[in-house]
């Protein structure tokens, strides 16, 4: 059993702990490509620094978690971090483990009073590959993933996203966060008459989980996953009773408003409320997936013309004009900052306050591992509604 010999200096954002007689240290680290939103630094790095080379004594991940698991428990470091500055990125802890991540991050947890968000309405295939760790879209690297605030178009979504480069790729695969009141300061300032119909009507989304589908990489797609809506399914349902048990998770976790279609699809109704203020900061933020929803469907106008069924609209059906969404989207990728990922590198996302998403990468291997995490019941909050005139300086 390790000994805890106590934090010897605390001033965030640095930190300094001996355990086992050694020395364990997080200190802040230049970061020339920061991005500034309203004064504070987006995102802040910070260096693992370990007493000895951890290929030599892998003891030392232990302690480590150990030092974290103390900070987070005594001074709250973490959570203050990642609610400050919008997203966190630790460099320096070198492992490509699983279980060494996951060992790490639910000490941070656990000293957070973090509990492991339970995953459902899960579009892509994901795989458990350690304790409350798993894959990530892994569905083609051909193409950017856009920005989007993970299942905030549902009932429930996670406060803190982690994830840890297992593989990184070294042709892209990049990690892209913008923060979401930039995004709201850059629309209200072009388009303010966009923030104020969305304030004023809300947002319809809707999306359509497939029966079954078979993706290039040969994992499927559907409904029944897991993940997805189908942590009630048995083995030996038939289809109704699948439908039945999708629905039941779907009304408690996803939406209200639901159907099945002729080929058994199923598809949602997602009525949202995108313009919110942060809970923590008191800063307005257009808190969304609306940036990765019009790209999708804005790739189907170009493929099929007026065809496409818009999968956005005010939430009274009216028409959104294309120039705003245009906008949106384009700033999106303008106001992101990319973190090129190096082995072993974590990454913690404010999920109220950061879009995330990934550039492109090609056929190379990625792996990147992702652990969602949710402040306990007592401690919950959640993005509040904004009015719009002087209520959201």
């Amino acid at each position: 059993m390790t000994v805890t010999e106590g934090i010897l200096q605390h001033s965030l954002p640095q930190a300094v702990g001996v355990y086992g007689g050694r020395t364990y240290k997080l200190s802040k680290k230049t970061n020339p490509r920061a991005r500034y939103i309203r004064g504070e630094e987006f995102p802040l790095v910070l260096q693992a620094e370990f007493p000895v080379d951890p290929s030599e004594d892998k003891s030392v991940y232990s302690d480590f978690a150990a030092f974290a698991q103390e900070l987070a428990e005594k001074h709250d470091f973490f959570k203050t971090l990642i609610r400050k500055h919008g997203a966190l990125v630790i460099q320096g802890f070198g492992s490509d483990c699983p279980k060494r991540f996951a060992k790490f991050i639910g000490s941070v947890a656990k000293g957070s009073q973090w509990i492991p968000y339970e995953q459902n309405g899960v579009a892509h295939p994901r795989i458990t590959i350690a304790e409350n760790v798993t894959t990530v879209n892994k569905s083609t690297g051909l193409s950017r993933l856009y920005a989007h605030q993970e299942f905030s178009r549902f009932k429930r979504y996670p406060s803190v996203l982690t994830f840890f480069a297992k593989e990184p790729s070294e042709t892209g695969g990049h990690e892209t966060i913008t923060h979401a009141t930039e995004l709201f300061d850059k629309l209200i300032e072009k388009y303010p008459e966009f923030i104020e119909q969305m304030i004023k009507k809300g947002v319809y989304l809707t999306q359509t989980w497939p029966y079954e589908q078979k993706l290039a990489n040969g994992s499927v797609y559907s409904w029944k996953a897991t993940h997805s809506f189908g942590s009630l399914i048995e083995e030996d349902d038939d289809l109704e009773k699948q439908k039945a048990k999708a629905g039941l998770i779907c009304k408690e976790y996803v939406v209200d408003e639901f159907e099945f279609t002729k080929d058994d699809g199923l598809k949602l109704h997602e009525h949202t409320q995108p313009v919110r203020r942060d809970p923590y900061s008191g800063n307005p933020i257009l808190f969304s997936s609306l940036p990765g929803y019009y790209a999708k469907y804005k790739l189907d106008l170009e493929k099929n013309g007026s065809s496409a069924e818009p999968a956005i609209t005010y939430d009274d059906g009216s028409f959104i004009p294309l120039e705003y969404l245009d906008y949106l989207l384009e700033q999106s990728i303008e106001c992101c900052y990319e973190h090129p990922f190096q082995k072993g590198d974590i990454v913690f996302i404010n999920n109220y306050t950061c879009y995330h998403g990934r550039t492109p990468y090609g056929t190379q291997n990625r792996e990147i591992l992702a652990s969602f995490w949710d402040d306990a019941p007592e401690y919950k909050v959640t993005p509040s509604e904004l009015k719009y005139g002087a209520d959201h300086v």
